[in-house]
């Protein structure tokens, strides 16, 4: 669920050959941080010298989020944006398009039992980013690269890795064939100095899945909107507009929910979300899907009628690596006039 996925550069504006992922996860006032860079290899290579002294020192105001490292030359703050809560200009070249980190946090348990499926499940969702196959954490900790963290009794960790970026996936309304999204992008492994793995020792994800379904009245088909979805849906009715969003993710129902409750409760009171992530868990709903069974999770101010919610549907995965999420996103007043027709659409889709 980012995503579950993070900012970045587009899949799009990165060779297929050379895409590169440089990122952190580390445990910080209740939170899992995230400080990630895609870009090229090579362009990566010359922001690689001081990351993993930045990742040793950074902070962040627990109140207002906002991080706090020594900044080396030529790299400089910059705002976040509605998934990032900072970015990171890194001047590599005079003339020449700076290498952006991103700054993000996510719910994150303060266990550290916790943290071995945690860091699965995060990196993974960066290997699939890659087109790499998921790894056990046993493969996972042996190319990770251990950070220890003043005050923290769980290090950061390093991933390095090099691949390729996602072919585009399609979406099809019944048997019609129809474009739906652009590739998955911007969202670890090997130390600085030691050798990338070669072509013929990564492994290859599958692609994603196309999708067949039945579009219900006053639901339309968008162009591409960003490169973490499958697919985008507009809702029109008489009370309003809602969005659908089409995607796939790790299937992390607590962590996935906690994700959605802070998107909505815009809060980060952990305490709150994680009450409303295990409500939503406790109470999703059974749906049929195709010849699977999906769950309906609600996130929702239920006192607040034109207050904005989500209704989301877990799919299991069929023939593609990961389950597909489907995102209804509107006022808890459109939510529930629509639910029947996201009921209807989700019974219809198959993944073929």
């Amino acid at each position: 669920m980012p995503p579950m996925g993070m900012p970045g550069m587009s899949g799009s504006s990165i060779p297929n050959n050379e895409k590169r992922i440089l990122g952190a996860i580390f445990p910080l006032n209740g939170y899992g941080y995230f400080l990630k860079i895609t870009d090229t290899i090579d362009r990566i290579e010359k922001a690689r010298g001081p990351f993993e002294t930045i990742v040793a020192q950074f902070t962040a105001d627990p109140e207002t989020s906002a991080p706090n490292f020594p900044l080396p030359e030529g790299w400089s703050m910059q705002p976040g944006d509605s998934i990032a809560d900072a970015k990171v200009a890194i001047s590599i070249a005079d003339g020449e398009k700076p290498v952006m980190m991103t700054v993000t946090k996510l719910a994150a348990s303060t266990d550290p039992a916790d943290w071995p499926t945690y860091l699965r499940e995060q990196f993974n969702r960066w290997r699939g980013q890659l087109q790499l196959a998921p790894q056990s954490i046993e493969e996972l900790m042996k190319q990770l690269v251990e950070v220890p963290r003043a005050g923290s009794s769980i290090p950061a960790y390093v991933f390095d890795q090099n691949g390729a970026a996602s072919p585009a996936p399609s979406l099809s309304k019944a048997s019609d064939p129809a474009s739906a999204a652009t590739t998955n992008s911007s969202e670890p492994n090997v130390p600085a100095n030691s050798p990338m793995p070669s072509d013929s020792s990564r492994n290859t994800a599958t692609t994603r899945p196309e999708l067949k379904y039945d579009l219900p009245d006053g639901w339309e088909l968008l162009p591409p909107q960003n490169a973490f979805r499958i697919a985008t849906l507009r809702i029109k009715s008489s009370g309003g507009e809602g969005e659908v969003a089409i995607s796939q993710a790790v299937d992390s129902p607590l962590e996935n929910c906690k994700m959605w409750s802070q998107q909505i409760l815009k809060t980060d009171d952990a305490t709150v979300i994680d009450t409303y992530a295990e409500k939503a868990v406790a109470t999703a709903e059974m749906i049929p899907s195709g010849d699977r069974e999906a769950k309906l999770y609600t996130i929702r101010l239920e006192n607040d009628p034109e207050a904005v919610g989500l209704l989301i549907a877990a799919i299991p995965a069929k023939n593609s690596q990961a389950p597909v999420f489907v995102k209804l996103k509107s006022s808890n007043r459109i939510a529930d006039e629509q639910k029947p027709n996201l009921l209807r659409f989700v019974k219809s889709l198959r993944e073929e």
